[in-house]
């Protein structure tokens, strides 16, 4: 280190003293100023001009004996003030220097920076493959629902005609259905159904092979085994009828046609509230599977490779970077209107004191600000 500032024990107990006598100048300037204050007249206006300017003389001779008094000790002090100044800035001085030679080494922030990037090329990718596996999710969701409102769909309405036909029956209409229903069996509708569903295929870009990957897993696994409960529950709702035809006989025979018509009216209420239920079961239960279809499809993402983080005590912030006058002028136009919105009238004006002298100075000059009042101001300096 070169150049350093003492200071000794004697510099210092000088400047006590000083320190001392300009505390003691104060006290006294206080009382001389006061006192002159109460002498100097108020109303300037009803003095004449000869016993003003004797006034002016006596306060200029005031204010010069004070100064007489201040300035010695001003200088007294000037060269142990100036040390001391000059050892702060000896320390700042160093410590600015090795706080550079600390930021020197920068590799810290240049490895978090390109951890930073990776991490982006990551979280970049996870979203992309986390995009591509929620589109196939829902792909396959619209597949499922495609062929179970077909099955659900096939099922309430061919059950509803079922009991709406049957219960419309005479007694010899009655007895008719049982014979024909007789010969059916499970396989007549498994094929029935194969027929109707060539018809109600889903529709999609078979180009795309991932999808008809989708549409042939979730057809073969799902949707097959489904169409053959069909098959199954539907015969079994003819044979409940087939069953109750002998109990259907014997109501036939006391049942008039006030009965007949209330029976069709809770009938079509029953299938009316039956298919409502199964269709809110069944989207409910879909619902359910895509969320955790994706639920899982999160985590698989997630733990599928270790993530990129930030070492400890790093941290991303904005900054800005003003390029021009005018895009610095934004930036202290907001900071005005926003760091000070709270801020009274009097606080700002005196932290903006150097715009005010800055404005006066071109004011002085000819430089006039459109809406902003200005008045004229006079200074007397003093006279030796």
């Amino acid at each position: 280190m070169s150049n350093i500032i003492k200071i000794d024990n004697e510099q210092i107990a000088s400047l006590s003293n000083v320190a001392t006598e300009l505390v003691a100048l104060k006290e006294r300037v206080k009382v001389a100023i006061e006192n002159a204050k109460q002498k100097i007249p108020t109303d300037v206006k009803s003095l004449d001009v000869q016993s003003g300017d004797k006034i002016e003389q006596g306060v200029n001779d005031l204010l010069n004996k004070i100064d007489a008094s201040f300035k010695p000790l001003k200088y007294k002090r000037l060269d142990g003030t100036r040390k001391l100044d000059a050892l702060k800035t000896m320390f700042t001085t160093e410590e600015k220097d090795i706080e550079n030679l600390i930021k020197s080494i920068t590799f810290q922030s240049d490895w978090n920076a390109e951890k930073l990037r990776r991490k982006r090329e990551q979280d970049a990718k996870k979203e992309a493959e986390m995009a591509q596996k929620n589109m196939f999710i829902d792909f396959e969701m619209q597949v499922k629902k495609h062929y179970i409102d077909f099955i659900n769909n096939y099922f309430i309405l061919s059950k509803n005609e079922f009991e709406r036909e049957f219960y419309a029956m005479n007694t010899d209409e009655v007895v008719d259905f049982q014979n024909k229903t007789g010969s059916l069996n499970v396989d007549f509708y498994k094929e029935k159904i194969r027929e109707d569903l060539k018809q109600n295929m889903f529709k999609f870009d078979v180009s795309i092979d991932e999808l008809k990957q989708v549409h042939t897993r979730v057809l073969t696994d799902e949707i097959k085994p489904l169409f053959a409960k069909l098959a199954v529950d539907l015969f079994s709702e003819i044979n409940t009828l087939v069953q109750f035809v002998p109990t259907r006989l014997e109501q036939l025979k006391t049942a008039t046609d006030e009965v007949k018509k209330q029976e069709q009216e809770l009938l079509a209420k029953k299938q009316q509230e039956e298919a409502i239920a199964l269709k809110s079961m069944s989207d409910e239960v879909l619902q359910n599977e895509s969320q955790e279809k994706k639920i899982e499809a999160i985590m698989d993402v997630a733990t599928a490779e270790p993530s990129i983080e930030l070492s400890n005590g790093a941290s991303v912030k904005l900054k800005y970077y003003p390029q021009n006058h005018a895009e610095l002028l934004k930036m202290i136009q907001y900071y005005i209107q926003n760091a000070y919105l709270n801020v009274d009238f009097e606080t700002i004006n005196k932290k903006f004191s150097f715009v005010r002298t800055f404005c006066d100075s071109n004011l002085n000059k000819g430089e006039v600000i459109d809406g902003v009042k200005y008045e004229e101001e006079l200074k007397k300096r003093r006279t030796k």
